[in-house]
């Protein structure tokens, strides 16, 4: 029965990684691309779908669970 399946509807990053500050990503119901150039963080929005699915942070391509943070989030206004 298809009603039985978990859809994921959009993300929600919130300084995970590249991403400072708080971005929804929309997710289609049938298909899904991340397209985008080299070092715009399209493998970090793969990343952070990982985290909330309970990844630890050795699969995510980082050593330490707080580099996961933006590292702007520390730095003074």
């Amino acid at each position: 029965n298809e009603n039985n399946h978990l859809k994921i509807i959009k993300l929600v990053i919130s300084d995970f990684k590249s991403f400072k500050g708080c971005h929804e990503i929309p997710l289609c119901m049938n298909y899904n691309a991340i397209m985008g150039a080299t070092g715009s963080g399209k493998s970090n929005i793969l990343d952070a779908l990982q985290f909330v699915l309970g990844a630890n942070s050795n699969s995510l391509r980082s050593e330490k669970l707080n580099s996961l943070i933006n590292s702007n989030v520390f730095k003074s206004n």
